[in-house]
């Protein structure tokens, strides 16, 4: 049994689960994108978590400064 799917299955799943404005977003990509797993991904990660960095990265290093207050350090 194998532990990891290929390349190929993971584009194609993605491409699969995908719909509405992902799926808008993903339909024009180069093949070459859309072929290769770490171009995709990569893609993607850009297009959904602002460049690479992800929302669960953002959120724990958040820091509230001291002449902020809760209202808004919660709304940035």
């Amino acid at each position: 049994m194998r532990d990891q799917a290929s390349d190929e299955e993971k584009c194609l799943t993605l491409a699969d689960l995908l719909s509405g404005p992902a799926k808008n977003w993903y339909r024009p990509l180069p093949r070459s994108t859309r072929n290769k797993w770490t171009e995709l991904l990569k893609s993607f990660q850009i297009q959904y978590y602002g460049f690479g960095v992800s929302v669960a990265r953002q959120y724990y290093q958040a820091r509230k400064r001291s002449d902020e207050s809760a209202v808004e350090y919660l709304r940035d």
